[in-house]
């Protein structure tokens, strides 16, 4: 909205100053109305564009959006994956030594059974009306010993209270790194839109050696046996997606010594958001500090603005009506915008992307009554 004022008060200072640059070979220092008024019926005039509106703008406005975006990567797709990884289950071998008691032959450690939640990020995206799409499990293990060490347990998923499903595993732990590396990994169905909310290791066993410790080629560091899980997802849209969108825009915009008085704006833009935005306001600040809005001026938009695709957008024309109440516009400090996002019927489902938004295909202001400028 910003480079849309700007843009528009440029053309209107380049008409002027085109005008301005006549050759004038007459005195007229006396004797002459000093103001001239210029296109007392009707103009047009293009102007600069507005946003774009993002998924990464949008999300960004709130502090749950910040937070998922720490744990987010852009794909090059342009979809957002955002990726959590929760601890199943870790141990010291000094430790598991001490609780095996016996170990001067080959052992079976029991762990039992062991489960954990997936990182509470990811259930804020129902706090935003998101979804999670494209859901991936990954189960990922650390040996720090130099030999193989067979394991048994039974993988399981919950997702809130619509999908259950458990896998068994019947797989060789080894490796010396301390990193952890993958074992086992599942994709929920398409059809599964609860996010996973709990990952398990039932009934956990271990084959031991005799006296792993010394198996430990550098006791100071990755003596520990962990079993992790690695949940990642896309972005997708809720029904119930609702964003309220915020911004202030605090740049002066120098206007009131033209003596403009109306002005009508079309904007057509293309949204390829799958969200429908809704204006509530737009209001001018004479004060961008204490926020004081000045109600001498009016700005009257459209209410909504549809929704669409990359591949099929939304187009829709954006009608604004700059006014003022009485006398001529005075000159702009700042502008309120207030809006909302919010998902359309249909919209369910859709992975949110980075090349998704809300885009100004072409612009015109329409000026009536006239622009007065003064000559001195």
């Amino acid at each position: 909205m910003k480079r849309f004022f700007k843009m528009g008060i440029a053309c209107l200072l380049s008409t002027g100053l085109f005008l301005g640059c006549s050759d004038m070979r007459y005195d007229i220092s006396e004797g002459f109305d000093k103001d001239i008024t210029l296109f007392e019926e009707e103009i047009s005039v293009p102007i600069g564009s507005i946003g774009p509106i993002t998924v990464e703008s949008l999300l960004l406005q709130s502090s749950i959006g910040k937070m998922l975006f720490a744990f987010m990567t852009v794909k090059e797709d342009g979809s957002f994956e955002l990726a959590t990884t929760s601890n199943l289950f870790s141990i010291n071998v000094h430790r598991l030594e001490k609780e095996a008691g016996d170990v001067s032959k080959p052992f079976t450690y029991k762990a039992g059974d062991r489960s954990a939640s997936v990182s509470g990020v990811v259930s804020m995206m129902g706090f935003m009306g998101l979804k999670a799409l494209e859901q991936n499990v990954t189960i990922m293990a650390t040996n720090p010993l130099g030999s193989k060490v067979p394991f048994r347990a039974t993988f399981g998923l919950t997702c809130g209270t619509s999908y259950s499903k458990s896998t068994p595993l019947e797989l060789n732990l080894s490796g010396m790194s301390t990193a952890p590396y993958s074992i086992h990994e599942f994709a929920l169905p398409v059809e599964v839109r609860d996010v996973v909310n709990e990952v398990s290791l039932k009934s956990l066993e271990m084959d031991m050696p005799e006296h792993p410790v010394n198996k430990i080629y550098d006791d100071t560091q990755g003596d520990v046996f962990a079993f992790s899980s690695k949940h990642t997802c896309k972005l997708g849209v809720g029904e119930t997606f609702n964003l309220p969108y915020k911004h202030t825009l605090k740049d002066t915009i120098a206007i009131g010594k033209y003596q403009l008085s109306a002005c009508d704006a079309t904007i057509e833009l293309e949204n390829t958001l799958p969200l429908a935005v809704t204006i509530n306001s737009i209001q001018v600040l004479k004060n961008v500090e204490t926020d004081e809005v000045d109600e001498n001026i009016t700005i009257t938009p459209d209410i909504t603005i549809a929704g669409g695709s990359p591949g099929a957008p939304g187009v829709t024309n954006l009608k604004l009506h700059v006014a003022a109440k009485t006398g001529t516009i005075p000159d702009i400090h700042g502008l309120k915008i207030d809006l909302v996002v919010k998902a359309q019927p249909g919209s369910e489902g859709i992975v949110l992307s980075g090349k998704q938004g809300l885009y100004v295909k072409s612009s015109s202001a329409k000026v009536s009554g006239g622009i007065t400028i003064p000559l001195n």
